[in-house]
Formats: structure tokens, C-alpha cells, sequence
């Protein structure tokens, strides 16, 4: 060897330059096709697959830069302790041993793989929080690895077995080694595919139950880029490593600089994580949003100057005052019942009931997700006006001085009682139940058993107002859980399939089995007090309409849309189509019972309707979804007759639909209709400087 060559040998085993053409071509060739997936899921009807590729190879760019020193370091150190010389020294003394060796630690990684894919679709079925799903996975992995060690250990002695038993044949050993390069190539290159199918058609999924979706990429590539550090420096590789990345990064400039497709913006989060992970990291805008709007001793208000509600000031009831029933389901969205015609009849028994009800076909809830949601229902203040204290990650919470439905009932002389069904979205301790008297922590421990809580729940609930020797009147609120994922049942379910909205729709079939149940008690003759029956949904639940699954991201209608439904004493039977909001609930109650309503609540009674059988007047309905501890999602929408204007401000998104013609909100109208969507954003910009908000904080 020359002293040049010598000399370059040195320097590149030194300091891992060896190492940089085989981590280049693993991670460039591992980023290629990692974009060309992201690229065939994003890309629609509107969106063609070389728009979607030019995003997702952008991304890829990016990744591949990030991760090259990860697999440089490893190279360096490979070299350094010149283990790559014992290792070519012990394949040239024992090919036979080798090939075994690199045999069973293929197929033990496939195994693994497999196991622990499986171990979190297992989990997704049984927990909900993904949390826990992570918490589940940890504590099974090394039972899987011990497995996986087993079965590496038995296929490495069986494996050696067999190319002893082919040397003592016919072939002889020479002939094996001979033959073993073309068998070990074949063998790794079908492990490979089973491998990398594994990551295909698993792992999206998986790294999804987990909530660690957008960063498989970063596995990927960056595993790729450790194991080319392994791989002999060829100049040729390294040329055609570096017109790869320069290719992604021309896909990434040409995306920069060109006009994205509203449609694209609107896929890429749920289709394309990782690549939205990047690219949104790259071009996000800062969201500047107040969050310390409110004293902790008062109770907030919907505009600035006015008067904080009290309590005290609503009056008091009569003797003759009925009950209320306050039934929540989780995630129950109108289109999946059979009120709002659905194609299953998942909800006979509340369909049927419904006829002698006052149905709001058009009701939406004020967020998309259960803690804003009822911080909006609870309090009659939308939750960009009312301050989130710190509580559990999915928790609902209020400040101390917030006035509540519960609150204000008590104070009137209701006996007020929740029955709790989830510590974890309705903690305690940090003021989720605020007004209750009572707080029945009974039904969370009926959802760790099969029989789940709702039979419970309805037990409770009726044995709670079927008391004759009180003298107060009593509120009782209570929410089921059976429709929220991962979609519990009970005795005789239904069930319709095994996709997610098959089971969906089998838990909201359940669910109505225990309404009717509750119905046939508050609908009977015999109770103390007549009653208020009112049945509501936090929120819905999405299944890839828009590229979203489950809820809490956006406002579209599948997560907004809900049943709301009134029985009571003077109530009119019927149903009515006019748009309203869950904002009105508490004034609702409030002035159903004859107290007063405070004037700095955001909703508006829709009793006067309810009693006269009449249409609500036509207003405004607004929903959200704001960044809190739990999120960073930022939507918003207004609907304003057969109107729905939509706003994503971190995608720079505003679309107009038109509820009558297209109730799935499937086609934008705010490229053909531009005068309208500029109407309703004043409509809206107006609507937020009254609130004391600032509209460009929601890209308006």
C-alpha cells in the first residue's frame, strides 16, 4: 500500500469520513421511499401524487440532514475501536457461524417487530389514553425481548445445524461457503420485505396509538443511517447517495417556493404526520393567544365591562320546582344516530322516544374536545373567554370564582349531584365538579369491570330522584362513556364489525339501550316531581372524513355535530331546525325553571322556543378548538343559516360550505363564492372584537 493510501486510510478510520458514503446512501435510498409512501397517502382527488411528493421529499430532506450525524457518530466509533477488523476477521474464520448469527438476528428482529405492533393494537382496544398505551408497552417489551432472545437462541443453534449437516452431504463445505453469499442474500432480502411491510402497514398505526406518530421518520431513516455506517466506502455510492438527497432537496425547494393546495394543508396532519411534523415546523407561525383573561375570584364574562355573574343573583325556586336529568354520552355525533338518519339504526329506542321530545336537529357543541367543551357548557362562557387552570392532561377544570349550571342551581335551592365516570377528564381536585353538592365516584370503578359503567350509571341516577322523603329538588348530571373510544359495550352487544366506526356504532347502540332505560324511569307516572330530561354530547368523533381520527382537532361537523334533545313539563314536542349552540344550556335551564339569567353569559335561552313550539330566531352559532396544555390545535367556525364558515389559521385554511347542499362538508365554496366568505369573516372579526378577542389571533 502506498504511503498516501496508507495515510487516507488512517485519517477516514479516525475520524469516520469512511463511514459517510454508506450512511449517505442508507439514509438518502430510507428517505426516498419514506416520501414516496407519505406521497401515495396524501395525495387525492385534489391533490396529485407530485404535489405530495414534493412536500413529503421536502420533508424527507430534512430528516436525512438531521439524521446524518447520528448514524456519522456511530461510524466514527466503529472505526475507532477498529471493530470493523475483528468482525471481517471472524466472518473470514467462520462464514458458517456468521451467516447463522446474521440469520437468527434477522428473523428475531422480525419477530420482535411483529410482537410489539401487535402488543399496541392489543392496547389501543383496551385503554384510551395513549399515555397509558406507552406506559403498557414498556411493561411488555422485555417479555417480548426475553422471547425474542429465546427464539434468536434456537434459530441460531438450528441454523448452525443445518449448514454443519450440508457440509457433511454430498456438497462439502467449500461448496456451502460458496453457495452461502446468494442463499444469505436471498434469505435477508425476504426478512427485509417482511420487515419493512411491517413498518408499511403497521407501524402508521401503531406509532399512532401511541401519539408518537410523527416521528417514525426519524426511526427510520435514522436507523438506516447507523446501519450504512457499516457499509464499505464506495465512491460510487456516495455519488449516487448525494444526486438522491440533492433530488429531495429540489423536490423541497420546488414545495417552498409554489403554491400549496388548500386540500393538501387539510390531509397532510392525519396522511402525512411526519411530513406535516416537519414542514409545519419549518413554516409555523408563533400563535399568540391570551390565555390569563380571567380573575381566579370572579367568574368570567362573555364581553369586557360586564358584570361577573353571581350566583346568588338568579333567584330562588318554587316548591313545586321538577327535577332535572342532565345525560351526556361521549362522542356522540348526530349523523351516526338514527335521528339524523344514519344507514345503521344504531338508536332505535331514542328515535322512538324522540317523537314525544323537542329535537334540535342543528345543535353543536362550543369545542371539539370533552374539557372545552364542558367548560363551555358548564359556564355559558365560550372557552377563549374563560381561563383553563392547570389540571390532569385531558382534564377539565375551573377557577375557583367561576359560576357554573351546577352553581347557580344550587344557590336556587337544587340539590346538585354528579355522578363521576372519569377521574381523569373530570378531576376532582382540580374543580371539575364545581357547584355540585354531591360527587358519586361509584361509576369509575364500574369501568374497570366488563360489565362497563352506564347500567351503573342509570341505577344510580334513578334510585338518586326516585327519593320520596326529600323536599329539595335535585339536578343530577351524568356521562357515559361507551361511544368514546376504545368503544366499550356491555351484555348483548350489538356488533356491527371490527373497523373502529363498526365498533363506534356498536357502543352507541348500547349507550341507547341505557337511555331508554332512563327514559322509561323519568317518563313514568309515578315520581316524586316531574321532570327535565335533557340528552347531549360533548363532542363527536371523526373517522378519516377529513383526514382526522377521534376528536379534539378540528371543527368540522363529524366532531361538532350533536343531538340535543328536551322533555319536560311545557316543553313542545318536535324538531327543530334552526342552528344552536351549547353555549345556551345554562341560560336554557336557568330560565326553564323560572330564575334568572345573568346578562354576561355568551349563550341565549331557548326556552321561549321550547315553550311556544317555535323556531329559535336565526343567530350566530360558534365553535373551537384553542391551544391548551393538552393541544396546540387552532380552528374555529361560524354557521350562519345553511352557512359554515371554517378557519385553520396554522394551515392558513378558510373554507365555505353550504350545509344544506353539502352536509358532509366536502366541497369549499370560498374560491366561487368569494363575496360570502368575505361577509362572514366580517361577521366574524366583528364577533370576536365584541368578545374583547383578537380576530388575528384566529387568522382573521
Amino acid at each position: 500500500m502506498s504511503k498516501s493510501r496508507r495515510t487516507r486510510s488512517q485519517f477516514e478510520g479516525k475520524f469516520g469520513i469512511g463511514a459517510i458514503p454508506g450512511v449517505l446512501t442508507m439514509a438518502a435510498l430510507c428517505g426516498a421511499i419514506w416520501s414516496l409512501y407519505e406521497a401515495w397517502r396524501l395525495q387525492s382527488a385534489e391533490v396529485t401524487f407530485w404535489q405530495a411528493w414534493a412536500a413529503s421529499g421536502a420533508a424527507a430532506a430534512v430528516v436525512i440532514m438531521l439524521t446524518l450525524p447520528l448514524g456519522w457518530c456511530v461510524g466514527a466509533l466503529w472505526r475507532w475501536k477498529q471493530a470493523g477488523g475483528r468482525v471481517r476477521a471472524f466472518v473470514a474464520a467462520a462464514p458458517l457461524r456468521f451467516a447463522s448469527l446474521l440469520g437468527a438476528s434477522a428473523l428475531a428482529l422480525v419477530l420482535v417487530s411483529y410482537l410489539a405492533f401487535g402488543s399496541v393494537e392489543i392496547f389501543a382496544a383496551l385503554f384510551s389514553s395513549p399515555k397509558v398505551r406507552q406506559i403498557a408497552l414498556a411493561l411488555v417489551l422485555p417479555f417480548i425481548g426475553i422471547f425474542a432472545w429465546a427464539v434468536w437462541r434456537g434459530a441460531e443453534a438450528g441454523l448452525m445445524r443445518g449448514f454443519v449437516a450440508l457440509t457433511k452431504r454430498e456438497l462439502g463445505q467449500k461448496e456451502v461457503e460458496r453457495r452461502l453469499p446468494i442463499a444469505a442474500f436471498l434469505g435477508a432480502l425476504i426478512l427485509a420485505i417482511t420487515w419493512g411491510l411491517s413498518f408499511i402497514f403497521l407501524a402508521p398505526d401503531v406509532f399512532d396509538e401511541l401519539n408518537l406518530q410523527p416521528v417514525l421518520p426519524f426511526a427510520i431513516i435514522g436507523v438506516a443511517a447507523v446501519v450504512g455506517s457499516f457499509m464499505p466506502a464506495r465512491r460510487t455510492v456516495l455519488a449516487a447517495a448525494m444526486a438522491g438527497i440533492f433530488g429531495l432537496g429540489g423536490l423541497g425547494i420546488f414545495y417552498m417556493g409554489s403554491e400549496v393546495p388548500a386540500q393538501m394543508r387539510v390531509r397532510m396532519p392525519q396522511y402525512a404526520p411526519g411530513t406535516n411534523l416537519v414542514l409545519g415546523t419549518l413554516k409555523k407561525k408563533p400563535v399568540q393567544f391570551a390565555r390569563d383573561i380571567q380573575s381566579n375570584s370572579q367568574s368570567a364574562v362573555c364581553k369586557p365591562g360586564q358584570t361577573p355573574p353571581d350566583a346568588r343573583r338568579v333567584g330562588r325556586v318554587g316548591d313545586g320546582a321538577p327535577d332535572i336529568i342532565l345525560l351526556t354520552v361521549d362522542a356522540m355525533r348526530w349523523d351516526h344516530t338514527s335521528l339524523g338518519g344514519y344507514k345503521r339504526d344504531t338508536t332505535p329506542h331514542l328515535k322512538k322516544r324522540a317523537e314525544s321530545a323537542a329535537v334540535f336537529a342543528n345543535a353543536y357543541t362550543t369545542a371539539s374536545s370533552t374539557r372545552q367543551s364542558f367548560r363551555g357548557m358548564f359556564s355559558g362562557i365560550y372557552s377563549s373567554r374563560i381561563a383553563a387552570p392547570k389540571s390532569t392532561k385531558w382534564g377539565l377544570s375551573f377557577a375557583p370564582g367561576q359560576e357554573t349550571l351546577a352553581s347557580y342551581l344550587s344557590a336556587a335551592g337544587y340539590e346538585t349531584k354528579a355522578l363521576s365516570t372519569d377521574p381523569g377528564a373530570f378531576p376532582t381536585k382540580y374543580r371539575a365538579f364545581q357547584g355540585f353538592d354531591l360527587v358519586d365516584e361509584s361509576p369509575v370503578k364500574m369501568y374497570g369491570d366488563t360489565d362497563r359503567g352506564a347500567p351503573h350509571i342509570v341505577n344510580r341516577m334513578t334510585a338518586y330522584l326516585s327519593d320520596p322523603e326529600r323536599v329539595a329538588p335535585r339536578f343530577v348530571w351524568a356521562h357515559m362513556l361507551e361511544a368514546h373510544q376504545p368503544y366499550f359495550g356491555g351484555p348483548n352487544l350489538v356488533k356491527y364489525g371490527k373497523r373502529e366506526a363498526d365498533r363506534y356504532d356498536s357502543g352507541l347502540n348500547f349507550v341507547d339501550t341505557q337511555i331508554e332505560r332512563l327514559l322509561e324511569f323519568a317518563r313514568g307516572p309515578n315520581l316524586p316531581r316531574p321532570v327535565i330530561v335533557i340528552i347531549t354530547a360533548d363532542h363527536g368523533q371523526a373517522f378519516m372524513e377529513h383526514g382526522f381520527r377521534a376528536h379534539g382537532a378540528t371543527v368540522f361537523g363529524e366532531e361538532v355535530h350533536v343531538p340535543w334533545l328536551f322533555w319536560g313539563p311545557g316543553i313542545k314536542p318536535g324538531v327543530y331546525q334552526s342552528p344552536v349552540s351549547l353555549i345556551d344550556l345554562v341560560p336554557t335551564v336557568l330560565d326553564l325553571v323560572e330564575l334568572n339569567v345573568p346578562e354576561a353569559l355568551c349563550g341565549q335561552s331557548l326556552g321561549p322556543s321550547l315553550l311556544a313550539g317555535e323556531e329559535p330566531p336565526e343567530r350566530i352559532v360558534y365553535t373551537e378548538v384553542i391551544p391548551d396544555r393538552t393541544r396546540d390545535y387552532l380552528g374555529a367556525a361560524i354557521i350562519q343559516g345553511d352557512d359554515k364558515l371554517l378557519l385553520r389559521p396554522s394551515l392558513e385554511l378558510i373554507q365555505l360550505f353550504d350545509l344544506a347542499e353539502d352536509s358532509g362538508e366536502k366541497i369549499d365554496r370560498s374560491d366561487k363564492e368569494p363575496q360570502r366568505r368575505d361577509e362572514m369573516l366580517e361577521v366574524l372579526r366583528e364577533f370576536y372584537l365584541e368578545r374583547g378577542l383578537d380576530p388575528s389571533n384566529f387568522g382573521v
